[in-house]
């Protein structure tokens, strides 16, 4: 019986594929978020200079 080992493996690992998905992904919110605060006062400057020109 084979397939015995395999669906051990897979009762095993699918927990921790869950746990690295969510990680990853919790991971790259927290980079856009971070990314987003930092450019925000650029973005802010940009915009008022943009507004006296236009």
């Amino acid at each position: 019986m084979p397939t015995l080992p395999l669906m051990g493996m897979a009762v095993v690992l699918a927990p921790l594929s869950v746990l690295v998905i969510g990680g990853t992904s919790a991971a790259g919110f927290a980079l856009v978020r971070v990314t987003l605060t930092a450019t925000h006062p650029i973005v802010r400057a940009v915009r008022a200079r943009t507004d006296r020109v236009g």
